[in-house]
């Protein structure tokens, strides 16, 4: 009994997610931080084995530019990398699959776009060889609140829309999603407690 709770909590501590122990932005702004790696040793069997986990460098704001994780056999598990523009908004995030075979590879490139008040407007979603897999177009209401997405597939029909109701205080009331034709799907409705 006492030999599966030590195993059950020594899984829990290994699948842990790394960022939880990560410093924060503030913190690599701070001590102006260019990259960090990570180093796992596991022990199993008796034996010690150390390797790196994952290595992410920042810019000069503290934000992530390359994410990079390994394998135990130092081979690379996931890589991705993200740029922004000069007013720190993220425009391009790349992810590389280097597990699949060659055949199934499934990089994935997402480029952001924005309006002149700073608001996501456009995403746009490619696969490795560049076509377009999905198209997500944002709306928002005079006072700068997300009130609607529509998501559009690969073949650029509507596959998906969302529309948000917000309250008199600014906060979500209602979310409603649609499939492509227009039927609703789904309501979720906001309720606040307030002290």
């Amino acid at each position: 009994m006492y030999q599966k709770v030590k195993l059950f909590i020594l899984t829990i501590l290994f699948l842990l997610p790394v960022s939880f122990y990560a410093q924060s932005k503030k913190e690599i702004k701070k001590y102006e931080i260019k990259s960090v790696t990570e180093w796992l040793t596991v022990y199993q069997n008796g034996k010690e084995s150390t390797y790196k986990e994952s290595f992410t460098s920042f810019n000069e704001n503290g934000k992530t530019t390359e994410e990079t994780h390994f394998n135990p056999d130092g081979t690379i598990r996931k890589r991705e990398t993200t740029k922004y523009d000069n007013n720190g908004n993220k425009i391009e995030e790349t992810q590389y699959d280097t597990e699949a075979s060659v055949k199934e590879k499934k990089n994935k490139k997402t480029s952001f776009i924005y309006n002149s008040e700073g608001e996501k407007k456009e995403e746009i979603e490619y696969d490795g060889n560049g076509s377009i897999t999905k198209r997500v177009v944002f709306l928002y209401n005079s006072l700068g609140e997300r009130i609607g997405e529509t998501i559009y597939g690969e073949d650029s029909k509507i596959k998906k829309k969302i529309t948000i109701i917000f309250n008199s205080k600014g906060l979500k009331e209602e979310k409603k999603t649609y499939d492509g034709t227009g039927v609703l799907i789904s309501v979720k409705k906001y309720v606040y407690v307030f002290g």
